[in-house]
């Protein structure tokens, strides 16, 4: 495994936007992992696991430490029957385990397809889609400790996964593997499902520019005032309000800063117009959270993650 210098960062990710990695390595292994972290350690360095790249906005200055891309991959069937269990490695992209379910008939990811995510920053995001979300399927996640130094295993529980949200967050490990529980099912069923989501996709995102999907986390219905649910009346699904409804209340959909702008496809996504920098897209991000707390009263949460420093 080889360490780069001065890496861009901006082809690594679905934004388009970023400066350079100071020290860039690809991990295929558990050992290049361990070699990587030891690089780190000697040189009292930050470290950024990355997957996909497709929930992440990188500074333009980049990122002074050391990105670690995930590509440890491998699919296997650890218990077999009608509700077979896979282990999964956390470099395995989404659009590869829904090509082995398909081949095994295997339902259980089909309803999430589209995310452009590794399992690891799904199981990292707890990703999902359409109320439904990759925690729901998770029995088990196979984790570094860094701490410890230590490959251990953690059961799920209650407190594994929130909306958007899971422990690992806390950056005190690095997920290796998941196992997750299918169902066999007729091969039609999962592929119907699969061309409904896509349809759905393609008829309400703006897919053809660049984007992280959705910026902000979808806010509970709880969070609001009862006199402002009175007074906007919003739909409210599975308790929660659409965070791109939200921005085209605050009239914000379509404004642009540089060459980044509020889609006015979906004013939940923030798209890339050709040549935006990332301070384009934080203007944007902080501009709609003003004005959330400005008209609605409430606090909006980012779904992005942000590497390196900003303004």
């Amino acid at each position: 495994m080889e360490i780069k210098e001065n890496i861009s960062l901006k082809g690594f990710t679905y934004f388009k936007i970023g400066g350079n990695a100071r020290y860039f390595c690809a991990a295929k292994t558990i050992k290049d992992l361990s070699t990587a972290l030891d690089f780190a350690r000697k040189n009292n360095m930050e470290i950024f696991v990355l997957g996909n790249g497709s929930k992440i906005l990188v500074s333009d200055n980049g990122f002074e430490g050391l990105v670690i891309k995930n590509e440890m991959k491998f699919i296997e069937m650890t218990e077999k029957g009608n509700n077979p269990q896979l282990e999964v490695a956390s470099g395995v992209m989404l659009t590869e385990l829904v090509d082995f379910c398909l081949k095994n008939s295997l339902s259980g990811i089909e309803k999430l397809f589209g995310i452009p995510a590794t399992i690891g920053g799904m199981i990292y995001k707890n990703a999902g889609a359409h109320g439904y979300s990759i925690g729901s399927i998770t029995e088990k996640i196979r984790i570094l400790n860094l701490k410890k130094n230590k490959i251990e295993e953690i059961i799920k529980d209650e407190k594994t996964f929130g909306y958007r949200t899971s422990i690992f967050q806390k950056k005190q490990e690095i997920i290796l593997s998941a196992f997750l529980r299918f169902k066999k099912e007729e091969n039609s069923k999962i592929k119907e499902t699969i061309s409904e989501v896509t349809k759905k996709r393609m008829e309400s995102q703006p897919i053809n520019y660049p984007s992280v999907g959705s910026i902000f986390k979808n806010i509970p219905a709880k969070n609001f005032s009862k006199e402002i649910l009175e007074k906007e009346d919003f739909p409210i699904v599975n308790c929660m309000v659409s965070a791109g409804l939200l921005i085209e209340k605050m009239g914000l959909k379509g404004i642009k800063q540089g060459d980044a702008q509020i889609s006015e496809k979906h004013a939940g996504f923030i798209i890339n117009l050709g040549n935006a920098k990332a301070n384009d897209v934080r203007f944007l991000i902080d501009l709609i959270k003003e004005k959330a707390r400005e008209k609605f009263h409430i606090e909006m949460k980012e779904e992005v993650e942000y590497l390196g420093k900003f303004f």
